[in-house]
């Protein structure tokens, strides 16, 4: 029986390793099931950060690997749309692999050129959603993301994760109702041997192995040792991302102790890492997040604890004795190491275990700790932990982009003054709208379609209808100006943050003063009338003045002429 025949787009693949985890994760697939599935790959034959090709390695054609993987190494010359189409159509592939989402050529290239294609198609998310990773050139991410959602690029696509936050952030940020496989990396097939370790009291040594970025956290690292009492030896192993914040790097450490030394050792090969590892006390890396952390598992493989952020899936480590997963930005302490010390005793094999690593769960805690920690025990918000993929939008993602510009152009713009035909704009993006309304310049209103407004209702200028939930206005209703109608909020009491809404209704007559704000879940009975400035966090009754932050009853809203006023309304029709 024949393989399965898989052909896989990768911006770099063996023999090179510096651009890190995305190499090293599909390697190892490729290692675990080269037996079972018959791998083609096509990728650079030059080396990350660099434009040199691979000595001895011709471009531009399929070179079969030791372990049997076949190579297609592009070269600059090499690489163009005919080449894609040619490779993509040569072979009846069972399945295309994409590695990663916003390179032109071997992410989002092959996935356009194959959407027609009756094959199989798969993108690996690589961290690339994460919260770290999002945050560095976030607007050309999102744009990209809009723009991939517009021409639906990611129609029909199968995407694979590696945990279930990652599986949410798929849905958050390209389809809400995407099919995702959660499928974690696997290591390397070949353990680290476990390499005991002596320690000095009062000295240790740390290591980083890993490029020196912005979502690695370089910086922190070595700012978080300047006020550490003790012989600290701390050595940098990756590549320079971004020289502008290497600089950064080389002033932080300028300013540190004369005992705290940090050298930067430049790049080394993926078989140098035990080694390495092997020398030093402890893996020291408070990175943004990681999706999986392939040098994480080796330095427990290899017998040295982690100290590293919570924002990893290497979570619960002081539990397993195997290092520190630590807050990046903990209460009262500079972001991620607090109280960081270099003491200790000797101890002959290092401090690993836990998951994947050389202890294990039963492992005892060391006799003496490599690295104190004085974290606070109550828990800290992490917005990075937050995620609106489950929440009910009530639209589309075209229908939500159209509206906000329409929102922009003909209600928030204050230059744009006709009134007429905002009530069909509403209707036409499914809100209710009665006759009579009238609605001024500069209103800002969220959905349209969980909007209800009753007749011959006025909405001031600047007033806000963040309606996340269900808003009815009942008819004769006035909105003055720069009123504020919040219908959502967040769960303060949660660390990540989950967002909390409620209806809001204004019966008929009811008066929400100039600048005044009322909340979701909140029903202004009928006249109810709340102040100027004035904030109502619960119902208000009907034929009643309320004034204040809360809003209180002052006094009974009594309507001339009406034979209604009174608190008891007479029958309405």
């Amino acid at each position: 029986m024949s393989k399965p025949k898989v052909l896989v787009f990768i911006d770099w693949y063996l023999p090179g390793y510096k651009a890190g985890g995305p190499v090293r994760s599909l390697a190892n697939l490729v290692d675990h099931l080269r037996d079972r599935i018959d791998f083609h790959i096509v990728t650079r034959n030059t080396e990350y950060t660099e434009s040199a090709p691979y000595p001895g390695i011709q471009p531009d054609t399929w070179t079969e690997l030791a372990g049997g993987e076949k190579v297609w190494y592009t070269s600059e010359v090499g690489t163009s749309r005919n080449v894609w189409k040619q490779i993509l159509k040569e072979q009846n592939w069972d399945s295309v692999y994409i590695n990663g989402l916003y390179s032109w050529w071997y992410n989002i290239l092959p996935l356009w050129l194959s959407r027609s294609m009756k094959v199989r198609r798969i993108v690996a998310v690589r961290g690339m959603l994460a919260s770290g990773a999002m945050q560095h050139g976030a607007l050309k991410k999102l744009l990209f993301l809009s723009f991939a959602r517009m021409v639906d690029l990611y129609k029909g696509v199968h995407f694979q994760a590696t945990n279930e936050e990652e599986a949410k952030d798929v849905r958050l940020h390209i389809l809400k109702h995407a099919e995702v496989s959660i499928v974690p990396n696997l290591s390397r097939k070949v353990a680290a041997e476990k390499v005991p370790i002596t320690k000095e009291i009062g000295a240790v040594k740390l290591v980083s192995i890993a490029r020196i970025a912005v979502e690695k956290n370089t910086l922190l690292a070595i700012e978080s040792l300047r006020n550490v009492k003790g012989k600290v030896q701390f050595n940098l192993y990756g590549p320079v991302y971004d020289e502008a914040y290497w600089a950064k790097c080389q002033e932080a450490i300028a300013a540190l102790p004369a005992e705290v030394k940090v050298e930067w050792k430049h790049t080394v090969p993926p078989e140098e890492v035990p080694r390495i590892l092997a020398a030093h006390h402890a893996l020291f890396m408070p990175s943004a997040g990681e999706n999986f952390g392939h040098t994480m598992l080796e330095a427990l493989s290899a017998g040295r604890p982690l100290l590293i952020s919570d924002r990893t899936p290497w979570r619960g480590l002081e539990r397993e004795h195997a290092g520190w997963d630590l807050p990046l930005a903990p209460a009262g302490g500079r972001p991620g190491t607090r109280g960081l010390k270099g003491e200790g005793g000797a101890r002959g094999g290092g401090g690993g275990g836990g998951r994947g690593g050389g202890g294990g769960p039963e492992a005892k805690p060391p006799e003496h700790e490599v690295v104190q920690t004085t974290t606070e025990a109550r828990p800290t918000a992490d917005l990075s932990r937050f995620n609106n993929a489950d929440f009910p939008l009530g639209a589309g993602f075209v229908k939500r982009t159209l509206w906000y510009y329409v929102n922009a152009l003909f209600f928030i713009n204050p230059l744009f003054p006709f009134r007429s035909p905002k009530p069909f704009l509403l209707r036409l993006f499914g809100a209710r709208v009665g006759k009579g309304v009238v609605i001024h310049p500069g209103v800002n209103i969220k959905f349209p379609w969980k909007l209800i407004i009753g007749d011959h209702v006025w909405i001031g200028q600047r007033a806000w209808l963040d309606n996340i939930d269900q808003l009815t206005i009942h008819s004769n209703v006035v909105i003055s100006q720069g009123a504020m109608l919040i219908l959502g909020s967040h769960d303060y009491k949660k660390v990540d943050y989950p967002t909390l809404a409620g209806p809001l209704v204004l019966e008929e007559g009811s008066w929400v003063g100039a600048g005044a704000l009322v909340l979701g879940g909140v029903t202004l009975h009928s006249h109810a009338l709340l102040a100027a400035g004035s904030v109502a966090g619960k119902d208000l009754d009907a034929y009643t003045i309320y004034r204040g932050n809360p809003a209180m009853a002052v006094r009974e809203r009594v309507m001339e002429g009406d034979a209604r006023g009174s608190k008891k309304p007479a029958q309405e029709a």
